[in-house]
């Protein structure tokens, strides 16, 4: 019976070590299915690190147009009262003279 119980033994352990290359086999496609969802994420993270770059050189254009866009407000807002004061002047400078040509002209006398 020593022999039958050895060959038993030997079944049971080449079960057990077949259930075990089984179970090394699944870990495996599974750590490469990891490896595989790894990479896919390496692949999308760079992708998302040029939108990225391609969102903050957007913003830093708008920006720019932004500040550039402000100056001409001010310059012109500038040049609109120097033009307003230029007109009044001129308007002024007319009717003073109508003024200086009613006292000064001699209607028939």
């Amino acid at each position: 019976m020593p022999i039958t119980e050895d060959v038993e033994n030997m079944k049971e352990f080449m079960t057990l070590l077949t259930d075990v290359k089984v179970s090394v086999a699944e870990m495996n496609g599974k750590m490469d299915r990891v490896m595989d969802s790894v990479d896919d994420t390496k692949i999308t993270v760079q992708e998302v690190r040029k939108d990225l770059d391609k969102v903050k050189d957007i913003a830093v254009a708008a920006d720019s147009r932004s500040i550039n866009n402000e100056e001409d407000i001010k310059e012109i807002k500038e040049n609109n009262r120097r033009i307003t004061i230029a007109l009044i002047s001129i308007v002024g400078a007319f009717i003073l003279q109508i003024i200086f040509f009613l006292l000064t002209y001699d209607f028939g006398k």
